[in-house]
């Protein structure tokens, strides 16, 4: 998976389970975030994403039943066929990107020191990309985005195109959300994203 494919998906559904993999698949979206899941239905639901030929990206520190080590990344990675992992442990980022797994930083910012210690964390790891909640603060994306050099990804309380334009016109390349409605007009806002 490369950056570029953030490019060609201003949406990325946010997905939890079966049901709302399959409305997500379904969408002209690319790509998707895997939030949830167990040792159980884990296989079963990067199985159904990845027949769709959709990329998937799961959020490592939310699957229940496997511990976050490299045997847990490289069956990721080797069986599964996962794109690429989201978490909020540095260590997770180190181990994934020696494995060449992408590698996604998602940060939770909460006040202005949150953004100092989180810029330098992004310096030090130097993550494929990172993921900036929540994503309604465009003040915030729009620092980060002069900042950084890897893409940046926002969400978190997204429920509406004008949120989505906002966020990628402070800087994001795309923007996660777990509203249908955005992930079936993932072409239109792009398309309008184009204009501009």
């Amino acid at each position: 998976m490369n950056s570029f494919i953030f490019t060609k998906n201003p949406i990325i559904p946010a997905v939890r389970d079966e049901e709302t993999i399959k409305e997500a698949i379904d969408s002209s979206c690319e790509l998707l975030f895997l939030l949830a899941g167990d040792i159980y239905s884990l296989p079963k639901y990067i199985d159904i994403i990845k027949n769709a030929n959709k990329e998937v990206v799961v959020h490592v520190d939310l699957i229940k039943g496997f511990s976050g080590d490299m045997v847990f990344l490289k069956y990721l990675k080797e069986t599964l066929g996962a794109s690429g992992i989201i978490t909020t442990k540095h260590q997770m980022i180190r181990m994934a990107k020696s494995i060449d797994l992408f590698a996604i930083q998602r940060i939770f910012v909460f006040d202005s020191a949150a953004v100092k210690v989180a810029k330098d964390h992004i310096e030090k790891l130097k993550p494929d990309a990172i993921e900036i909640l929540p994503g309604l603060v465009p003040k915030i994306v729009k620092s980060f985005a002069e900042e950084i050099t890897c893409p940046l990804i926002t969400g978190g309380f997204i429920e509406y195109k004008e949120e989505v334009i906002n966020a990628i016109n402070a800087g994001a390349f795309s923007v996660t959300t777990s509203e249908k409605d955005l992930w079936k007009n993932n072409t239109k806002i792009l398309e309008l994203l184009m204009k501009n």
